[in-house]
């Protein structure tokens, strides 16, 4: 053999033993690769889970549920769904559920990795109503340079959803969303600008607001710190003496007479005693001033006590805050709806409620006003009628239909910017005003509005009008 073809001979063994080195090594490496990212599932301890829609969505509403966090923290997220009652409401893959149908379902999610772990959520799946509301303000009639209105803007919270807020102003007229002492919204108009004859404007937004039930066994619905509830345990200004008086005085003979001791039975004590011992009066103004102290010292009379929803919900929640219980009014308009092409008027459908605070369920709807109108209304006698009364009033205790939206809560309140206007020095027109006192308003259920200083006195319906339009297609909530 030659030399060259010695040499060649070399070269195509040590070439053959590199390539098998090369390939070996990257063969190694791809292994060992391989082993380095291959990681070990952590099996979760602990899963809680998220709710888009805290206790409750709509009849062919969405709500959407997700992993918060698990435990130890590296521990897999991944989860499968399942609903108790399809037929309530069922659920994706995702955990987006839909309701279906009137009811309670409880929807569960159970760990991929550790199938022994598993978080819930319970959700009520309640009627709904949605569409829009629109609120038209008419200064054309009042003469004046300076024309201004306060009017208010839901906002969105746990029953209601408000979205597509629209504010219709002629030119010239200025409008800007601000915020009461309350933390309410306002859209806040100033036609000052504007010729008295273009003095018109509309405030509108879209809402699907849902039924309100009572939490199940075992339903927490609280988050509220003591800071926070504060607020609703002193009086405002007619609210009277919580401390003592006949509010409180009143407060106590009923709570010792139904030797009730919790919240939940404090507050149905004073519920059914005010069913039982007030009356609604239609002849009232408005919606009432809500005066506590004077209609209590009607009823202790043996007057006629009562009024309206302000009147009543006022004095329920005077009693309840005498006994150390956080309860608050909040105001709105019914939105009682249907399927015509044509809005509904709603200018006479101001209505108020009242809510308690309980350390478990929360807020807690209840309602004696709406129970004392539908006593009047259907003309019932308290006692021959007993059991028709007793059915309206749980059907008011703990929850309430859909059929409201709120628009605010609070009561002695200030607007921004600023009221301007004095309380007029006759009563033949102050009871007419939701003025309070100079600079504040009793509350605000209804538009403010004042032309060069003067009040328009909120009970006027020809300067404020509501209007519903039903919508029975579309479900957001």
């Amino acid at each position: 053999m030659s030399k060259n073809a010695s040499l060649r001979k070399a070269i195509v063994v040590l070439l053959a033993l590199v390539v098998t080195v090369c390939f070996s090594g990257i063969a190694q490496t791809t292994s060992f690769a391989a082993k380095k990212t291959k990681k070990k599932t952590v099996k979760p301890k602990k899963i809680t889970l998220q709710s888009q829609c805290k206790y409750s969505v709509g009849i062919n509403g969405l709500c959407q549920i997700k992993v918060k966090s698990v435990k130890p923290q590296k521990a897999s997220k991944t989860v499968t769904w399942k609903s108790s009652n399809a037929k309530v409401a069922s659920v994706s893959k995702t955990g987006l559920v839909k309701g279906n149908a009137e009811g309670l379902v409880t929807i569960t999610a159970t760990s991929k990795a550790n199938k022994k772990v598993k978080a819930s959520v319970k959700l009520h799946v309640v009627p709904t109503q949605q569409g829009t509301l629109t609120t038209k303000v008419d200064l054309t009639k009042q003469n004046g340079k300076s024309a201004k209105a306060w009017v208010p803007l839901a906002k969105s919270n746990n029953d209601q959803k408000i979205q597509d807020v629209k504010i219709d102003v002629p030119e010239g007229t200025t409008k800007t969303i601000t915020k009461d002492s309350e933390g309410n919204q306002i859209a806040f108009l100033d036609f000052t600008n504007t010729p008295q004859d273009k003095r018109v404007a509309t405030v509108s937004f879209y809402v699907c607001r849902k039924a309100v039930v009572p939490a199940a066994k075992g339903e927490k619905r609280n988050g509220m710190t003591q800071a926070q509830l504060k607020k609703y345990l002193g009086t405002s200004s007619l609210g009277g003496n919580l401390k003592s008086g006949i509010v409180k005085e009143t407060s106590d003979k009923i709570v010792k007479a139904a030797n009730a001791k919790t919240t939940v039975q404090k507050a149905k004590a004073i519920y059914n005693w005010e069913v039982a011992n007030l009356v609604r009066i239609d002849s009232t103004i408005g919606c009432g001033r809500g005066d506590v102290e004077q209609i209590l010292k009607d009823q202790a009379a043996g007057k006629e006590a009562g009024g309206k929803c302000t009147d009543l919900s006022s004095v329920y929640v005077s009693l309840l805050r005498a006994q150390g219980i956080p309860a608050r009014e909040i105001f709105g308009i019914r939105i009682q709806g249907t399927d015509t092409a044509a809005a509904k008027d709603e200018t006479t459908a101001q209505h108020c409620r009242a809510q308690f605070y309980d350390s478990k369920l929360g807020w807690v709807e209840a309602d004696p006003a709406d129970v004392l109108k539908a006593v009047l209304v259907q003309k019932l006698d308290k006692k021959a009628d007993k059991d028709t009364v007793e059915s309206l009033k749980a059907e008011y205790w703990m929850g309430n239909n859909q059929e409201w939206v709120e628009l605010s809560e609070g009561r002695d309140l200030t607007l921004n910017p600023a009221i301007t206007a004095k309380v007029s020095s006759d009563p033949k027109v102050a009871q007419y005003s939701c003025l309070q006192k100079d600079g504040v308003l009793n509350n605000f259920g209804y538009p403010h509005a004042e032309v060069d200083g003067v009040d328009v006195p909120c009970y006027q319906h020809q300067a404020y009008s509501y209007s519903f339009q039903y919508d029975s297609k579309v479900v957001c909530c």
